[in-house]
């Protein structure tokens, strides 16, 4: 995505907190779909300002898998922009307990429809990234990892030091990122938007029950406006 795309998504105020959060931690963290399903709190050190990635969810054995190479066993500087996020998330949390637990309440295949319904309702985004083609693959919840790594070369981050970040065996994949923005003069400077306001009160720990048919249903119909199901749990907190 590029930065006005996330914006919009980010800020799309309708669309529940819980989900936008998600979407922010993958866009601020370049983690892996599989990394961030076994994302924990203890793996958040807020002293430090880090989050260590040691782990990640096997989709198809169901179980937690070690990371499997050296580069994939990284550690990584919170986000200015994130870290507030992050810390009324974890407000109250146990240490086990999951950063995003909605990408592996989902799974792998139900979170892309989902990520791109959300991104359709909150409008603003090109018409060609939710194409299938045999030159370009519709866009699903991982291309919030190529964002991170997008917005970081519009940043103007050194190659080495998002290559360490991202995970990246070989420097030729980081650099593809960066000779996709070279061209783009007009997108230099800062590209990871506020996040002020994803902010807002933590929801409870029955907020994705209470999501019914959002959660559970990714091909449901969807808009950027409540469901009835969310107007209710807001009236009835």
């Amino acid at each position: 995505m590029w930065p006005n795309e996330g914006a919009a998504l980010l800020s799309c105020a309708t669309m529940p907190l819980e989900w936008r959060r998600t979407y922010a931690v993958a866009a601020h963290t370049g983690l892996r779909p599989e990394e961030s399903a076994e994302l924990r709190w203890s793996d958040v050190d807020f002293a430090q300002g880090e989050i260590h990635v040691r782990r990640a969810w096997g989709w198809n054995t169901k179980r937690m898998e070690l990371s499997k190479t050296q580069a994939d066993i990284r550690s990584l500087p919170i986000e200015p922009e994130l870290l507030p996020i992050l810390k009324a998330m974890g407000e109250g949390a146990a240490p086990d307990a999951l950063v995003v637990p909605l990408v592996r309440k989902l799974g792998k295949h139900k979170v892309a429809p989902m990520f791109r319904k959300h991104l359709q309702a909150a409008g603003g985004c090109r018409p060609a990234i939710f194409v299938e083609s045999a030159t370009h693959e519709m866009i699903g919840f991982r291309a919030l990892r190529d964002t991170y790594c997008t917005w970081s070369a519009i940043d103007g981050s050194p190659i080495e030091r998002v290559q360490t970040r991202a995970g990246h065996e070989n420097s030729s994949t980081t650099r593809g990122y960066y000779r996709e923005v070279e061209d783009r003069a007009q997108l230099r400077g800062s590209a990871f938007p506020p996040l002020a306001c994803l902010a807002g009160p933590v929801l409870g720990p029955n907020y994705g029950q209470a999501l019914g048919t959002i959660v559970e249903a990714p091909g449901s119909a969807l808009s950027c406006t409540e469901s009835t199901k969310w107007t209710e749990y807001r009236r009835a907190r």
